[in-house]
């Protein structure tokens, strides 16, 4: 018998009632194809059972499942992923185009549920990762270039961030401080030795009778923005440090926040800046009642400030 006469004579493997087996191709397709057709009924039939009261049932055979072979689950899921890149790639786009606002709600709706444990899981991703994330951001000069030019667009965000961040952390606020004026106390000694000597040099003196009358002149107010019953201190319309001179004619009462935020700014330039928008965000952050001011024991009334602002004067125009 030849060899076409054998396979000829081969019979295909049979089913218990007879029927010829189908191979696993055929049956997968033919699976799938019966549920192509029956599509809304597997739905109809998986919402009453998810809804239905073998739900808890349900869900706890389904985690329990998973548990068993979570391994195993992972495992084919990677292989499955790995396989057809592409095609979840395509697949995550195009439905994420289809479902943008459900996708965004749902993230929002999580994120307003679980804030508190978002947050700590931030922080405690952080502090496991400290090292390595400075490292890499000092590392990566696009990103610090990046940084510099967030925080250069959201300079009012983040004066008004800091403000009710000192709110919210007086103690701590106040400890950082304090620390900071004792491990800089050496800077210190030397900027205001360093100030002290500008005044020798540039030349010019006011007597307290000449600073008296010129408070008198602007009624006891701030020069700048007005404010009556602040504590005065001697301005440098021309700073020091540009040439100024310590002479009566150079000098002009301005309260504590003004003088501060004038920094090194002539009398003009310091008027048109506080017309500016960051002007006024930064006008409530030296307003701002935690930011350190003069001591308590300090303090005095408008005519005596107005008599002790010569011994007083600021380190701002240096």
């Amino acid at each position: 018998m030849s060899m076409e006469d054998q396979e000829s004579t081969k019979t295909e493997p049979q089913s218990l009632s007879g029927k010829p087996l189908r191979k696993p191709r055929d049956r997968r397709e033919s699976d799938r194809a019966y549920y192509a057709r029956n599509k809304d009924k597997f739905a109809e039939y998986g919402r009453a059972k998810r809804g239905g009261p073998d739900r808890e049932r349900l869900l706890a055979k389904k985690r329990d499942d998973y548990r068993r072979d979570r391994e195993k689950i992972l495992a084919q899921q990677k292989e499955y992923a790995l396989r057809n890149k592409e095609k979840l790639r395509e697949y995550g786009v195009t439905y994420r185009a289809k479902n943008l606002n459900r996708i965004r709600s749902n993230k929002k709706r999580y994120c307003e549920k679980n804030s508190e444990r978002i947050r700590q899981k931030k922080r405690h991703d952080y502090l496991k990762n400290r090292e390595d994330i400075l490292v890499r951001i000092r590392g990566c000069p696009r990103r610090a270039v990046a940084l510099r030019e967030w925080r250069s667009k959201n300079k009012n965000w983040i004066a008004l961030y800091d403000i009710a961040y000192q709110h919210t952390n007086k103690e701590k606020y106040a400890a950082a401080r304090r620390a900071y004026r004792w491990s800089h106390r050496a800077e210190r000694i030397f900027n205001q030795r360093k100030r002290k000597s500008r005044l020798k040099k540039s030349g010019g003196s006011h007597s307290l009778k000449e600073w008296i009358a010129k408070c008198e002149d602007y009624s006891f107010c701030c020069a700048y923005c007005g404010k009556r019953g602040a504590y005065l201190t001697v301005d440098h319309d021309i700073p020091v440090s540009r040439g100024g001179l310590d002479d009566i004619g150079n000098i002009i009462p301005a309260c504590l926040p003004c003088n501060q935020q004038k920094n090194n700014k002539t009398g003009d330039e310091y008027r048109t800046w506080l017309l500016t928008d960051a002007a006024r965000v930064k006008k409530a952050y030296y307003s701002n009642p935690i930011v350190p001011r003069r001591k308590p024991y300090q303090r005095k009334t408008v005519r005596q400030s107005a008599g002790c602002g010569a011994h007083q004067t600021s380190h701002a125009d240096l």
